[in-house]
């Protein structure tokens, strides 16, 4: 942890500046000791230094700098590298009907109208079909509600509600989906610890559409007993998804305790929490083009 005044030495940001930042756009806001002290987390020093580097070096407006930051947040919890780039809420610009549905959409959630919500989805997913309302739309939603509660725009209410109506609605397609029994059973989970498994989720959506069974735990996933499902359930893909790059070092000896039990487990990874992974890990990670995600499952089918 670090005090203002060390951030400020190590950055060349002024002390002025950073409680500026905070007041005013809710930047990046440090914890407080019992005295009233801030204390930086290494994350938050790398947040600093990337906003000094686009105010100071690339000339976007501190604001502009503080909102593309909360969407690089929200694209964390969301899961980041297990959710398709380029059709998700981070990279197609939607248009015409595709804007005015989402905000309508939206707007009903906010508004806790679930029948209506229901509703407009069952419109939407035959109107749009399953991949620009899975990844366009319900992904999209995730972000945005991020979005505007970092923002200080939606409660933190308004924030569970719309994120778990999106994962419901998600949940829904593991038994719409038929199961090939021929492809390799998959199980899905985050490591202890790590509560965010939206992004988690939108990968099994993947493999299940294409037939895998998948045994989907979620998020903060015990060892206790994890062992023992994969070995009785013939389980042989284990995708693991981290966005909190802290909990990295026990991740991977949680991986090779499992590793030691099931040599013939193969690890499928994704999350802005596995960065600089040393091998065998660096290869167990999944791009975040749904193009790499194909490849991948077509060679495994080859």
């Amino acid at each position: 942890m670090y005090t203002i005044k060390q951030v400020s030495e190590k950055l060349g940001i002024p002390s002025v500046t950073l409680r500026a930042w905070e007041k005013r756009y809710n930047a990046v806001v440090p914890s407080r000791t019992d005295s009233g002290y801030r204390l930086y987390n290494v994350e938050q020093l790398e947040e600093l230094k990337w906003l000094k580097d686009q105010t100071e070096n690339k000339g976007v407006p501190i604001s502009r700098a503080v909102q593309q930051l909360q969407q690089h947040r929200t694209r964390k919890r969301v899961g980041s590298v297990f959710e398709p780039a380029g059709q998700s809420g981070g990279g197609e610009v939607l248009t015409g009907s595709r804007q005015e549905y989402l905000d309508k959409l939206y707007g009903l959630l906010t508004g806790f109208r679930t029948d209506d919500s229901h509703t407009l989805v069952e419109m939407g997913f035959t109107m749009f079909g399953y991949e620009t309302m899975v990844y366009s739309i319900l992904v999209r939603l995730l972000i945005r509600v991020g979005d505007e509660w970092e923002q200080g725009l939606v409660s933190v209410a308004q924030e569970h509600y719309i994120t778990q109506f999106v994962i419901q609605r998600c949940f829904r397609f593991f038994t719409v989906f038929p199961v090939n029994s021929a492809l390799p059973k998959a199980i899905a989970f985050c490591p202890p610890g790590e509560h965010h498994h939206a992004g988690l989720l939108i990968f099994s959506l993947f493999l299940r559409k294409r037939g895998v069974e998948v045994l989907y735990l979620g998020p903060d996933t015990p060892e206790d007993g994890l062992h023992a499902i994969i070995s009785s359930q013939n389980v042989q893909i284990a995708c693991i998804s981290l966005t909190d790059k802290r909990l990295q070092e026990q991740t991977i000896l949680f991986m090779d305790r499992l590793a030691a039990g099931l040599p013939d487990l193969e690890f499928v990874l994704g999350g802005h929490g596995f960065s600089e992974l040393p091998q065998p890990y660096a290869s167990w990670l999944l791009p975040s083009a749904m193009e790499s995600w194909d490849r991948w499952f077509s060679n495994r089918e080859s």
